[in-house]
């Protein structure tokens, strides 16, 4: 056997209040996959986080019983062959203790604090509390076969298909999840969890991460590094989060990789409604991902023609680089202009510490001051009231015909 098929689908955020719309849109969904199953059989099933809206045992539980065992059964699938990991709305944020929180914002802001944190289970229980739900959820969906948990946070499903071994490493990006836009850039993945897993998938004909969000929305010394990990893996990564599709092929000094997201299941005119066919052929190297998206009009899935040709679109599989990989990660840079930032900047020099902040928040324009700023400062000609408003300067010029 040379050939995969998967289906996946993210972000139903399951709730009783919306069970009815939600409903609708999930039997659509199975009907379609059914049918397209009899045209070629599936292997996996994936559901790339948010099942739930709240993170409660009854969201989780509506989960399973609307799609994962009705997707199950039209597919012929075991629950096992059902991948699931958590996302954002699988956090019960009521959980979420706001004193400890502040403490892991300012402590967890480089790959040695994240790895120590990730290596004291008893702390790493309280940082992931939030879970608490998730976790009960996750162990009895597969108490019948249950994956390997092959680090902290990560889990490895592992199937031989006619032959073909295949490798999917379910990643938490949630474990640092509170909210909506104010994740951004602030959620981690970690050294401990990311590479165990990808060591895990190194024997595997196909290796598939499944995580919820895209990597542009971890800390940025952690997007860099898991980046780096993934094409080193050369491996096939899905996720969801951001509603919309986007199948791309990425390739650099460190290998290649493939990442998809898929759409929604909840139903919105808002965002893009749909799921996706991943079909993997290892003799023609090719990743073909059919676009399915609810046409509300008429209450079923087809080809979503507004994004792809036909609703299709076909990649290469990727792979692993031959040579040695180049060039400074672009953390490293930006902790470089950090540092600089905060020597010469009114605005980051009242930082606590050089942080993983956004550029716009360090840099400031030039003052063009006469005067080196620290010089200033210490002859006190620069003054800062109570507010930290911006500093006023009581400089005079000492030099000729000033």
């Amino acid at each position: 056997m040379t050939t995969l098929r998967i289906l996946h689908s993210s972000d139903l955020h399951a709730r009783a209040e919306a069970e009815d719309d939600q409903r609708l849109i999930i039997q659509a969904l199975i009907s379609d996959a059914a049918a397209r199953s009899q045209e070629r059989a599936f292997d996996l099933a994936v559901v790339s986080g948010d099942l739930a809206f709240s993170g409660t045992d009854g969201d989780f539980d509506l989960a399973r019983r609307m799609l994962l065992e009705p997707l199950a059964d039209a597919l012929d699938l075991p629950l096992a062959q059902v991948v699931v990991v958590p996302g954002n709305h699988d956090v019960n944020r009521d959980r979420i203790n706001r004193f400890l929180e502040r403490g892991y914002s300012d402590l967890l802001i480089d790959r040695a604090a994240v790895n120590g944190l990730l290596s004291e289970p008893v702390e790493l229980a309280a940082a992931t509390e939030r879970l608490t739900e998730w976790n009960r959820f996750h162990v009895e969906l597969y108490e019948d076969d249950p994956p390997e948990q092959i680090a902290p946070l990560a889990f490895l499903h592992r199937f031989d298909f006619d032959g073909l071994r295949v490798g999917v490493a379910a990643l938490n990006s949630a474990w640092r999840a509170r909210g909506g836009d104010e994740d951004r850039r602030r959620l981690l993945l970690g050294d401990k969890q990311v590479s165990p897993a990808l060591a895990g998938l190194a024997d595997c004909d196909v290796p598939i991460v499944v995580l919820h969000h895209p990597l542009d929305w971890l800390s940025r010394f952690d997007a860099d590094d898991v980046r780096g990990q993934l094409a080193r893996g050369a491996v096939l990564v899905l996720s969801g989060h951001e509603h919309v599709p986007d199948p791309t092929f990425e390739a650099g000094a460190h290998g290649q990789a493939l990442f998809s997201r898929a759409g929604c299941l909840y139903e919105s005119e808002e965002y893009f409604n749909g799921y996706s066919i991943v079909d993997i052929d290892l003799n023609s190297r090719t990743v073909a991902v059919s676009l399915r998206t609810w046409w509300r009009e008429r209450r079923v899935f087809d080809q979503a023609t507004a994004v792809a040709a036909e609703g299709r679109i076909t990649l290469t599989w990727p792979q692993a680089a031959t040579g040695a990989s180049i060039g400074p990660a672009l953390s490293t840079v930006l902790s470089s202009l950090a540092q600089r930032a905060q020597e010469v900047s009114v605005v980051a020099d009242r930082l606590r510490r050089p942080t993983d902040a956004e550029l716009d928040e360090l840099l400031v324009p030039p003052r063009f001051w006469p005067l080196p700023y620290n010089e200033i400062q210490a002859a006190g000609g620069l003054k800062m009231d109570s507010n930290r408003s911006p500093p006023t300067l009581s400089y005079r010029s000492q030099r000729a015909g000033d």
